[in-house]
């Protein structure tokens, strides 16, 4: 290969402030598109339990001849949602950004007018019949409905104060956002009030149990009113980011300390993607470029050395028997190379270093040009090396390293001007 061109080449600030744009696009459409399956799955389960609670409330009334609830409005809020969630089954990532925002504000609408109907209708069913009530809603949401049932002969009006007081709290707590953690310990205080056989044991139940449980419930729901959302959208980009790196992503439960540890991580694999959406698009540029100057791409190959850095390297078709070999290191770093090809490791002939240094006075020509083509496209070079066109540099590469795309002829030395060359350079309109 011919004296090794190395240069770092970067972008300018115009053409970063524009990849920067379409990567703010392409995130938020991604995180979007999150959204909606998250949106779709959770209106069809409210939709499920809707159904459900109507068949309940229906079958309760046909039994006990009770009906206090208007069923229209539970209907008709569940048909429009059934509505919007046919529309959205046809909205997908290519129906750009607006549309997607568009489908995400009106599930959004319609999911919170279902959880209302949704309250509403269970509501009704534990006024109507109690017992049907463990048939369709989850511990929590069934509410703190303890008997006292091993104390009841003893239950004075003091005791009676402590009842209301726990039964209350536990019902507020209900309609609080609770981690899966809290939600466990609300069934595990419940079982343990069912158990409670001594009027002397309620008082200290309230003030070490219920009042300290319903603290940290509180507290857990104000910080997930306030950094909730935050929260779902650092989680998104977390996912998508590691997505695209191709690393393992963790689980997450929401906490300060998830947040904080999650914007850090976003920050550093942000950083990662974007030197890496930029050696993308400086890789594509020089495709452009090359292919624009008359060169064909006829192989590749990846090199992993054992201190882990990365290597890519792209072979284009200089002429009949010779090509440039483009690398591509991990670092930024770009390095072109000029060599004739055969199929085995050799040193080039006297005869070969000489008739190859002539050709390699023809690519440093084409550098030049290359240099001056991709800053059109807002790509900008720091010279590192670049060595001049002489016989000493001359090698042979060998092909059976690469994954080869076409068939190639090996080098043999000339001292004619190759087609190839002229080619080239009728492309350039020299």
């Amino acid at each position: 290969m011919s004296g090794p061109k190395t240069s770092r080449y970067t972008l300018t600030a115009e053409q970063r402030r524009i990849l920067a744009e379409q990567r703010r696009v392409q995130m938020e459409t991604q995180k979007q598109v999150m959204q909606l399956k998250a949106f779709k799955q959770s209106l069809k389960e409210r939709i499920t339990k809707i159904d459900s609670g109507l068949s309940q409330y229906q079958r309760i009334v046909k039994e006990t001849g009770e009906k206090k609830l208007p069923l229209e409005n539970v209907k008709e809020v569940r048909d429009k949602a059934m509505q919007e969630l046919n529309d959205a089954a046809i909205v997908s990532e290519s129906s750009g950004l607006t549309v997607i925002q568009e489908t995400n504000a009106k599930l959004r609408q319609i999911q919170y007018l279902v959880m209302k109907q949704q309250q509403v209708i269970f509501k009704e069913l534990a006024e109507v019949d109690k017992k049907f009530r463990k048939e369709i809603e989850s511990a929590v949401a069934e509410g703190f409905e303890v008997s006292f049932a091993g104390i009841v002969e003893d239950i004075t009006p003091d005791v009676s104060v402590y009842i209301k007081k726990i039964t209350e709290a536990m019902d507020e707590v209900k309609e609080y956002e609770l981690s899966q953690t809290l939600k466990e310990r609300y069934v595990q205080l419940k079982l343990k009030a069912e158990e409670i056989d001594s009027v002397d044991f309620i008082e200290n139940y309230y003030a070490m149990s219920i009042v300290p449980y319903v603290k940290e419930c509180k507290a857990y729901h104000c910080a997930y009113v306030e950094y909730g959302d935050k929260f779902k959208e650092l989680l998104a980009e977390y996912r998508i980011l590691a997505g695209e790196l191709g690393v393992q992503s963790k689980d997450y439960i929401f906490s300060m300390e998830a947040i904080n540890e999650l914007t850090e991580k976003v920050k550093e694999m942000e950083l990662k993607r974007q030197e890496q959406e930029e050696q993308e698009y400086i890789s594509r540029c020089m495709d452009s470029v090359l292919e624009a100057m008359g060169y064909k791409t006829i192989g590749e190959r990846e090199i992993i050395k054992k201190d882990g850095r990365r290597f890519h390297n792209e072979l284009y078709l200089f002429d009949e028997g010779t090509a440039v070999n483009v690398t591509y290191s991990s670092n930024g770093q770009i390095t072109m190379e000029l060599g004739g090809l055969d199929q085995t490791d050799r040193i080039p002939s006297d005869d070969e270093c000489r008739s190859l240094a002539e050709d390699m006075v023809s690519f440093c020509d084409d550098y030049f040009e290359i240099e001056k083509k991709l800053k059109k496209s807002g790509v900008v070079t720091q010279r590192i090396s670049v060595l001049p066109p002489e016989a000493q540099f001359a090698q042979i590469i060998n092909t059976s390293d690469y994954i080869m795309t076409e068939n190639v002829e090996n080098y043999e030395s000339k001292h004619t001007k190759k087609s190839g060359i002229i080619e080239k350079q009728l492309r350039r309109g020299e």
